[in-house]
């Protein structure tokens, strides 16, 4: 998105929806062709337009344009480890820890997302009965490797770039924004709402 912005005069959102659109028609291919592969079936394409053609879905990826990124991400990494599991371990786990620093990249929550994997990982590639002790810890350890060259672009924006996160606010903390119920009130509605697909306001 800040690529984008750096051609124009200011922030213009149209660039974080081409984002948005752009990583939509990737999910789809990445869907489609993962079900292709996967299950063997003509079906594929039925089960993707069932999804994406859901105009709730379409709603909520068009206009949260850093979530489809880390649904894009961490579906890649998903699909990596079965991959890995199935065949050629090593290969695919390095394609999906590339996946998995890409998504710490993409959103604070892709960062937890992956720590997650990562260890879920452990214990999945472990579950190939075929192979020795030994390709089970190198298929792991080419997962970490591949995480950690992608990751390397995440620790020098954090490090050196990175402004902070200007919209979090530690109500424990803050003076002026303290925790109370009513903001408490305000969120768990927010989210009945947009889970119920309802645009009317509460009362």
């Amino acid at each position: 998105n800040v690529w984008g912005w750096s051609f124009q005069s200011s922030p213009i959102p149209e660039i974080p929806l081409a984002t948005s659109f752009i990583f939509l028609n990737l999910t789809a291919l990445l869907v489609y062709f993962s079900l292709r592969y996967l299950l063997n079936t003509r079906w594929a394409f039925v089960c993707t337009m069932i999804l994406f053609l859901h105009s709730y879905f379409m709603k909520i990826a068009m206009s949260q344009y850093c979530d489809i990124v880390v649904s894009f991400y961490l579906l890649a990494s998903i699909i990596g480890l079965i991959l890995s599991h199935m065949h050629q371990p090593k290969t695919y786990a390095l394609i999906a820890g590339l996946n998995l620093g890409i998504l710490c990249f993409s959103k604070p929550e892709g960062l937890a997302a992956a720590g997650i994997l990562i260890v879920l990982s452990f214990f999945h590639l472990w579950k190939k009965e075929e192979s020795r002790v030994i390709h089970k810890i190198l298929s792991w350890l080419y997962l970490v490797y591949g995480f950690l060259i992608t990751l390397i672009p995440t620790l020098i924006f954090q490090l050196l770039y990175s402004p902070g996160n200007q919209t979090m606010i530690n109500g424990f903390q803050s003076s002026d924004h303290p925790v109370t119920w009513d903001r408490f009130d305000l969120i768990w509605k927010f989210y009945v709402v947009e889970l119920m697909g309802d645009t009317t306001p509460w009362s």
